[in-house]
């Protein structure tokens, strides 16, 4: 496994990769993981690795704690690979998260999208499938659901 061209020789448990390319770099990081947020604390990583290798974490609330972490004390040149995943997932205190602070990474996410041409498609295909599956009786109006809000303003930057 590799994140931002690193060679990663963990004893990762991991299901599924996703390879994307971000500021001219290949990254290919797990789908899910599913090592105890203890054992990945104690591998031998930078801090930032074990933030974004515990934002891929099989329990929500983790991903959740450590894509906050990511946000609150990294660059958005690193962490948005692992943005734009969350955003393409269901866990809306997620999404509302990466919502209010949209101003801080919008730009660095758009080069994700130059550089991987079929990822807002998928972003906004799932957005739309998740907020019908799960939040549509929550947010009658597709408009006011966080996950739309993000890809209407990342649109208006788009065109």
């Amino acid at each position: 496994m590799t994140i931002n061209n690193i060679k990663l020789n963990l004893n990762l448990e991991t299901m599924g990769e996703v390879m994307m390319v971000f500021n001219g770099q290949e990254f290919i990081i797990p789908y899910r993981v599913y090592n105890t947020e203890i054992e990945i604390n104690n591998y031998e990583i930078s801090l930032m690795g074990k933030y974004a290798l515990l934002t891929r974490h099989n329990d929500g609330f983790i991903r959740e704690k450590y894509i906050k972490l990511l946000v609150k004390n990294f660059e958005p040149d690193f962490y948005v690979p692992f943005a734009y995943l969350l955003l393409s997932e269901y866990i809306l205190s997620i999404i509302e998260f990466l919502k209010e602070n949209l101003d801080n990474y919008k730009f660095e996410m758009l080069k994700l999208f130059r550089e991987n041409e079929n990822f807002y498609q998928l972003l906004e295909s799932r957005i739309t499938s998740y907020w019908n599956a799960y939040y549509r009786t929550d947010y009658h109006d597709f408009k006011e659901y966080p996950g739309y809000r993000i890809i209407n303003e990342l649109e208006k930057l788009i065109n």
